[in-house]
């Protein structure tokens, strides 16, 4: 309880107090975009990682080796929560823009954030704006700006993947950018599974995986049809992954309490819960 009063204090204060700052961001943004999107990207990134400490989130992050640093990039993810933006945006090297639902668009001072950071706001009722938006996507890859996107175009509620959208798919053809999977477990142990109550009050292990680069360059019709599908058994296979990971950070726990004197192997009377570690991330079906 008291982790989460402090959580959404901080937050409270963080926005009320960086508006001055915030509005001359946003016109600095106006003149110069990219060194506006590297000092707004400093400040939320170092507002985000306060976040999770203050609520007991640790990151399990693997495959950085993976991201090309030499050009511009199209992440896609799967999206299980709100938080997955807030476990992503400090490992994200170089310009990375979010695309984000039209409803952001309208929340104060979240929004201006937002813009400082080139968020493309998708409007999913107007396909005129939605191929506008692709096409600003594309221009941005093409400027050297990656993009991330979740694919599946909203939050799933369970633990399968939801059907992949197409839009996605032609920014990566369109650009030739290289696509980077990445696989979130466990995400939303850190704020929609603890509704209805008061969110962050317990803690959270998150798993976040970096897959290998899947080129989107000159390839034929069939190749381009296929890409949701490969896109899709990449992600699937690396949250299987995931899961073996979250087996051994439980198995580390336990021995951990055991050696400390706080549990035994065959009772660890420790709580795998308060450390985030109740229940395995579930492998995703293909």
């Amino acid at each position: 309880m008291i982790r989460g009063v402090i959580t959404l204090l901080f937050v409270i204060l963080f926005l009320l107090v960086t508006s001055p700052l915030l509005l001359a961001l946003w016109l600095w943004h106006k003149a110069s975009p990219d060194s506006a999107w590297r000092v707004s990207h400093r400040i939320l990134s170092w507002a985000v990682t306060m976040i999770q400490r203050l609520v007991g989130v640790r990151l399990v992050v693997r495959g950085l080796e993976n991201i090309p640093r030499d050009r511009a990039l199209i992440y896609m993810g799967n999206h299980r929560s709100f938080f997955d933006v807030l476990c992503t945006l400090p490992l994200l090297p170089g310009p990375t823009s979010y695309i984000g639902k039209k409803e952001f668009s309208r929340i104060p001072l979240l929004s201006t954030w937002m813009s400082c950071l080139d968020v493309l706001f998708l409007n999913r009722k107007n396909t005129r704006e939605g191929l506008k938006m692709v096409l600003e996507a594309i221009d941005m890859l093409g400027r050297g700006h990656s993009i991330f996107i979740y694919p599946e175009g909203s939050r799933s509620k369970t633990d399968s993947m939801l059907p992949f959208h197409g839009g996605s798919f032609k920014i990566a053809s369109k650009s030739g950018a290289p696509i980077i999977p990445v696989a979130i477990s466990n995400s939303s142990r850190a704020l929609e599974d603890q509704f209805p109550r008061l969110p962050w009050t317990r803690k959270s292990t998150l798993i976040l995986t970096f897959g290998p680069a899947i080129e989107t360059a000159d390839l034929d019709r069939q190749a381009i049809r296929r890409l949701p599908d490969q896109v899709r058994s990449c992600l699937a296979g690396m949250l299987l992954e995931n899961g073996e990971v979250w087996q051994h950070e439980a198995s580390a726990l336990e021995l951990r309490e055991f050696a400390a004197g706080k549990a035994s192997p065959s009772n660890p009377g420790v709580s795998l819960q308060d450390a985030g570690l109740s229940a395995p991330p579930q492998p995703l079906p293909r």
